[in-house]
């Protein structure tokens, strides 16, 4: 079964409206929370660290085939930046599980931090890179 991707829908559908970009015939769903909000299986599964200044990123990339998301390889960097000014380059993993391809990277936040991601990311065949920028408050503790 595919954890990562279920565990993306469940926080897409639970916590507020799918988080996702679309663009040029590619779809990206995007993810990022507290690393305890991992189950120790799954964080242990995924290489992980679950502490309390530790919070995940997670990327899937499509490809619309005749308006059918199809998985997609994709290659991505970025940013996340704190309000304080404190950068942290994202360095994302793929981990490909079942045929999809997921996108993961871990990065530091403190409780009630605000962070600005800023990320391009290019599936497999796209022409140009799509380009993600979000904000999203963690509460890891």
């Amino acid at each position: 079964m595919r954890i990562l991707t279920l565990l993306l829908a469940l926080i897409c559908t639970s916590a507020q409206a799918e988080q996702l970009i679309e663009q040029d015939g590619y779809r990206v769903h995007y993810a990022a929370m507290a690393s305890r909000d991992f189950s120790t299986k799954v964080a242990r599964q995924y290489g992980l660290n679950q502490s309390a200044r530790s919070a995940v990123l997670i990327l899937t990339s499509q490809k619309l085939v005749n308006g059918k998301p199809m998985p997609a390889a994709a290659s991505a960097t970025g940013t996340a930046r704190s309000f304080s000014g404190h950068v942290q380059t994202l360095e994302l993993r793929a981990v490909n599980e079942n045929g999809a391809n997921d996108l993961l990277t871990e990065f530091e936040v403190l409780n009630g931090e605000v962070i600005t991601f800023d990320l391009s990311i290019l599936p497999d065949g796209a022409k140009q890179p799509l380009v993600l920028k979000f904000q999203q408050t963690f509460y890891p503790d």
